[in-house]
């Protein structure tokens, strides 16, 4: 009997061997990954929840923007993954270069010591011939950001709530400034989008002084996905995570493995940097609700501690990293109908690609 797994988007059942190729489908556009479930098939959630932003019409001065150099990051999106997602299959090791591909079997690389010294494994002898693969050494500074980053997006919507007289009228939020948006590219769809929430939390970190100072040896850079795949390695090495690490094999550099909220814990935790993971492990009001999520999420914004303590980097809320079952968002603020009425998160979601902003 054929080995079933349970798609983590839509809950459906279908053949291990096809699952990766079923998650994908979610993420393509305009095509269903079909047979039902609750995943909704192609249909992509709204990249701001609940906002109604005119998407549809040309955008105000104040804006947000892509880089002009969005084909060229492109470009390094795709060379780098390549690079980082390749794994010796003589020794094991990763990111590594030159690369030799044998013209005889299917997906076998080679390191340049493997080569040299004639590796052979079951499937694969020393006397196939090898085809030399030519790629960038190491990822480019804003590698894996160039074609996927979308800045001014949390500033945009404070100044469609404020213009919007009804809206300030009747309803209070807040709204977490200076979050960057990243859109999955084709090379991560599926399962980058952890990787992708990470980066929008530290768009907004790595402008408070406090927290640039320690995050990533003070680079000051927001991490590639290859880059955060090693900085949570780093992190699992430095005893962080022991629980996640196992379940994950203790290796995630150069794969596609989904990661979710402990990993992003442990590697801001590794990085000196003080979090909260808090659960809501079942609906607290039926059928299926989240009221005191809701509640949590609009007293974090209204009366948590401003980012960076008392006396340091900016009086504002950091944005949060929501996950739930097969996928994860971030939430970039919250808005509440007067005085006490319905609760709305304002979310950024990785699966929104650029062109729709």
């Amino acid at each position: 009997q054929e080995a079933m797994a349970q798609c983590p988007v839509c809950e459906l059942l279908v053949a291990a061997a096809a699952v990766d190729a079923h998650v994908n489908a979610h993420f393509d556009d305009g095509h269903s990954a079909g047979g039902g479930g609750g995943g909704g098939g192609g249909r992509r959630p709204p990249l701001l929840r609940q906002t109604r932003l005119p998407f549809g019409h040309p955008p105000p001065a104040a804006a947000a923007t892509a880089p002009t150099s969005a084909r060229c990051g492109a470009r390094r999106d795709r060379e780098e993954f390549v690079c980082a997602s390749v794994v010796c299959d003589g020794c094991g090791v990763a990111n590594f270069l030159p690369r030799y591909r044998c013209t005889v079997c299917t997906d076998y690389d080679l390191c340049q010591a493997c080569r040299n010294r004639g590796a052979e494994t079951l499937k694969h002898k020393a006397s196939h011939p090898l085809t030399k693969v030519n790629l960038p050494a190491a990822p480019t500074p804003d590698g894996y950001l160039g074609s996927s980053r979308t800045s001014g997006v949390t500033t945009l919507l404070r100044e469609y709530y404020n213009a919007r007289e009804d809206l300030s009228r009747n309803l209070a939020f807040s709204i977490a400034d200076h979050t960057d948006h990243f859109a999955s590219a084709p090379e991560d769809k599926g399962w980058g989008c952890g990787y992708r929430n990470i980066q929008m939390l530290c768009s907004f970190l790595l402008r408070v002084p406090v927290f640039r100072e320690v995050l990533f040896g003070g680079r000051g850079e927001v991490p590639s996905i290859s880059e955060l795949q090693m900085y949570i390695e780093s992190a699992w090495a430095q005893g962080f995570d022991p629980e996640g690490s196992r379940m994950l094999g203790r290796c995630i550099v150069g794969t596609h493995k989904w990661i979710g909220a402990t990993e992003c814990i442990a590697l801001l935790c590794a990085n000196r940097v003080r979090c909260r993971l808090v659960e809501f492990h079942r609906p607290t009001r039926p059928p299926n609700e989240h009221p005191a999520l809701f509640e949590w999420v609009w007293a974090y914004f209204h009366g948590g501690k401003h980012c960076g303590g008392a006396g340091g980097g900016l009086r504002e809320y950091a944005p949060l990293y929501l996950q739930y079952q097969g996928h994860s968002r971030t939430v970039v603020g919250v808005d509440r109908k007067r005085p006490d009425g319905e609760i709305r998160l304002l979310i950024l979601d990785p699966r929104c690609r650029l062109a729709l902003i």
